[in-house]
């Protein structure tokens, strides 16, 4: 019904966009067209649609808030999480550390340099 509906309406605006009828005609179409809108079915289906439309936009608005809301609640606790990181990485960077365990080394064997092993 829609499909029908939608080529109806194409159909008459190319009809009065590509006709050479003139302004006459152009203005019969124009009357026509009031007329058939200002008709009680079509006005019922106007506020039809109206409805839904309403209903839609409230709900995709409400989706739409909602969705934010927890788009901002991540990046806050992604950050968040950043600061915790990056001061834990601070606090290790300026702790004193624990004195590296060196590793002995054996001593060369007599009569030859540590190059030789």
């Amino acid at each position: 019904m829609k499909g029908k509906i939608a080529f109806v309406l194409g159909a008459g605006l190319g009809y009065v966009l590509g006709s050479r009828a003139g302004r006459e005609r152009y203005e019969q179409i124009k009357a026509g067209a009031t007329k058939l809108w200002n008709t009680a079915p079509v006005q019922r289906g106007r506020d039809e649609v109206n409805g839904f439309v309403s209903t839609k936009t409230q709900r995709l608005q409400d989706s739409v808030v909602e969705a934010g809301k927890v788009f901002v609640k991540s990046v806050t606790d992604f950050s968040n999480s950043g600061r915790k990181d990056a001061a834990r990485a601070v606090q290790e960077a300026t702790s004193p550390a624990a004195p590296a365990q060196a590793t002995p080394r054996e001593a060369p064997e007599a009569g030859t340099t540590g190059a030789e092993r």
